[in-house]
């Protein structure tokens, strides 16, 4: 009866039924796929050498259910970076409210259309959402998507300084807010570079876009997408409370003097790593 959970309390009864899942699917008559993806099904796959009597304790103790070793093993990833994220985002749209609304108002008297200009982008997993920016660009129909350098044509008077030191961008503190968003991760995409994804590309995916990221401090638009990929993959690779903070401090950097100040490429930030 208590193997089962009955007479338990409702945690145990819980506990009790994920252990028992666990066990009737990684049974000794049932060996596990040679190939693993993750650190779970690397332990699990380490317990078919295991006597019964170990792997029983073994999953009882340690493996309840994967998100339970997750925030285990890495509590910064696991929660620790979401509470980050609430408390200064949600204290930085409180203390520029006042800055949004004067945005805003030179936006709409500098030009036709909306104050805000909101696009599908992808986010975690390959899912899409709404982002937020301040328009920048004319209400003239775009008939190409390639990013915009410097003065364009495109680019209003208060849209060039607006994107010049990323205030276009403050609106997507809203997207961090409602979790579509981090303030430090891959770039959001459009969803139409998905089919253009490799698989390293599609690394960026495991994790919330950011406002900014690894990328955005070595050079950003100066560097080619796959370029662009090579350091996303580092940064979901190495997720860490002081990758955030440096990454966030050299975010200042490069708002003040500009991004090609900054520029790196893959390759030349790998060989002064190694020496």
């Amino acid at each position: 009866m208590r193997r089962l959970g009955i007479g338990q309390s409702p945690e145990k009864s819980f506990a009790a039924a994920s252990v028992s899942s666990v066990k009737s699917v990684f049974s000794e008559d049932r060996p596990l796929p040679e190939k693993h993806t993750d650190a779970t099904d690397r332990h699990f796959a380490n317990l078919q050498s295991v006597s019964p009597v170990k792997h029983e304790i073994f999953v009882e103790a340690l493996v309840l259910t994967p998100a339970l070793n997750n925030w285990l093993s890495q509590p910064y990833r696991a929660f620790g970076k979401r509470l980050l994220d609430l408390c200064i985002s949600a204290s930085a749209l409180l203390a520029v409210a006042p800055l949004f609304a004067l945005i805003a108002v030179l936006v709409k008297l500098t030009s036709r259309g909306p104050a805000f200009f909101v696009q599908e982008r992808l986010g975690r997993g390959g899912t899409t959402f709404r982002a937020y920016k301040f328009r920048t660009m004319t209400d003239r129909l775009r008939v190409s998507h390639q990013e915009i350098f410097g003065k364009a044509d495109e680019v209003t008077a208060v849209g060039y300084w607006l994107r010049r030191f990323k205030l276009d961008e403050l609106p997507q503190l809203w997207n961090i807010v409602n979790g579509d968003m981090s303030l430090v991760g891959p770039r959001p995409a459009l969803p139409a570079q998905l089919a253009e994804y490799t698989d390293l590309a599609r690394r960026r995916l495991h994790v919330r876009p950011g406002l900014t990221g690894l990328a955005q401090v070595h050079g950003n638009i100066h560097l080619t997408w796959p370029e662009r990929w090579v350091y996303d993959a580092e940064y979901v690779a190495g997720v860490s409370f002081a990758l955030d903070v440096w990454i966030i401090a050299r975010t200042i950097g490069v708002v003040l003097l500009g991004e090609e100040r900054f520029l790196s490429k893959p390759a030349d930030h790998s060989a002064r790593r190694a020496a």
